[in-house]
């Protein structure tokens, strides 16, 4: 007892020092952005059905942030508190005999930590200075760097090309890029970028990229299997959110489209990976256009989802695997998310996720986990993973969450590397 009265006490005197803080240091920006003193990330075991009752009853009221998909019962996860729900979470959590521990008591000091590794809006995002350098997914590049240097390898590159699918709410163009030596290869198609504050799965992308480039330029000694097949990479297909969570709200989730919920408040955004034609909405949180899982006011309902559609009907007959990175949890997972069934391709899914994960722990020594969306995860209805799988027929689809770091979205220099050469040899052993 003395232990937690002494833990609850470290907490209440952190809530007043942020409290103190974020009226010093975060009033002038609050017009512009959005800050995080004081907010508390949370390490939060849940031992049984009631203890994640116990959270979940508290969630809405408290404005609690489920940061990680291990927010079930025998995990442990990332929850982040904002200062004035504080004290009442952490009397909740000691009635009901929830463990927790606390990671950062203030977040915005890993915001701005996390900012030396951002690079200024125009700096290019490649190696070196010429077009056929090749990315640098060291840091975070502007979604503008991004473009300019994929658009300067289809220049100088033969076997790339750019093509721009569509445009976002706010008329960004969303890229997507196809390397091929051959025509009329089978598909490997690959998205990155799907929710805002993901960073690092653009990074993925822009690594996955990298490897094509230069293995193509040296093909004449690369015997790999990549070349028999054709690859679309879609870096970043939330631009917008991206964006918006680079200069004003690192923990932004959704797109940027304007919304209205059914009492006329005006909200943002929509979750991308909701807003498939997939048992769609079926969750009553979901229909709420200010919670962060909105799925939209219709399948498609977004300009990204639907740029996203229509690209990948043009060539859906010879897509053999597809692939959509997320942030974070080590997971390789397969289809289902809407139903807790087993999909008829189970047995060969499970056989290439394992393969996939025991190729990344022996380059890394990270060991993910593989398993069904709704199995690992929760039930998630209107996902890009289950529609590519139901209603494409493509088979062999997965949804991966890179990254297990302690502290969520925040990766350090190292991982900042390491993660995304994950993503590539994890795809490289499954289509094997």
């Amino acid at each position: 007892m003395a232990a937690a009265v002494s833990t609850k006490a470290a907490l209440l005197l952190a809530l007043f020092c942020a409290q103190l803080c974020g009226r010093l240091q975060g009033t002038a920006d609050a017009a512009i952005d959005t800050t995080f003193y004081g907010h508390h990330l949370l390490s939060v075991r849940i031992e049984s059905k009631a203890d994640l009752k116990t959270l979940l009853d508290v969630k809405d009221n408290l404005d609690l942030d489920f940061w990680s998909h291990a927010i079930r019962e025998g995990h442990t996860g990332l929850v982040r508190v904002p200062p004035e729900s504080l004290n009442e979470i952490v009397d909740v959590m000691e009635s009901a005999g929830i463990q927790y521990h606390v990671n950062t008591d203030n977040l915005q000091s890993l915001v701005n930590e996390e900012k030396r590794l951002i690079a200024p809006d125009d700096a290019s995002a490649t190696k070196g200075d010429t077009a056929s350098d090749l990315l640098d997914y060291s840091r975070y590049y502007s979604y503008n760097s991004v473009t300019k240097a994929l658009l300067g390898f289809a220049k100088v590159h033969s076997f790339f090309q750019t093509q721009v699918i569509g445009q976002t709410h706010d008329d960004n163009d969303i890229i997507a890029v196809k390397v091929a030596g051959e025509s009329d290869l089978p598909i490997v198609l690959i998205d990155c970028g799907v929710h805002a504050r993901e960073w690092i799965t653009i990074s993925a992308c822009m690594y996955i990229i990298n490897e094509l480039v230069s293995r193509h330029q040296e093909r004449t000694t690369d015997v790999s299997e990549i070349f028999n097949y054709e690859w679309r990479v879609i870096p970043c297909l939330n631009p917008d959110g991206y964006e918006f969570s680079r200069k004003s709200n690192r923990m932004w989730r959704k797109n940027r489209s304007v919304q209205y919920s059914s009492n006329g408040t005006k909200c943002y955004g929509t979750d991308l990976n909701r807003n498939f034609d997939v048992s769609f909405c079926s969750t009553p949180e979901e229909a709420d256009p200010c919670k962060e899982t909105f799925c939209g006011k219709a399948p498609f309902s977004e300009p990204e989802s639907h740029a996203f559609r229509e690209y990948v009907t043009e060539f859906r007959n010879r897509i053999a695997f597809y692939f959509s990175f997320h942030a974070f949890g080590d997971l390789w997972l397969i289809p289902y998310g809407f139903r807790s069934e087993r999909p008829p391709d189970y047995d060969e899914l499970m056989a290439r996720a394992n393969r996939a994960v025991s190729a990344i722990q022996e380059v890394s020594g990270t060991r993910y986990k593989t398993g069904s969306i709704a199995s690992l995860l929760y039930i998630a209805p209107g996902t890009a993973v289950d529609w590519m799988y139901v209603k494409k027929g493509v088979r062999m689809s997965f949804t991966i969450e890179i990254s297990s770091e302690k502290n969520g979205f925040f990766l350090n220099q190292s991982n900042v590397i390491d993660v995304p050469k994950q993503a590539w040899v994890g795809v490289v052993a499954t289509i094997q």
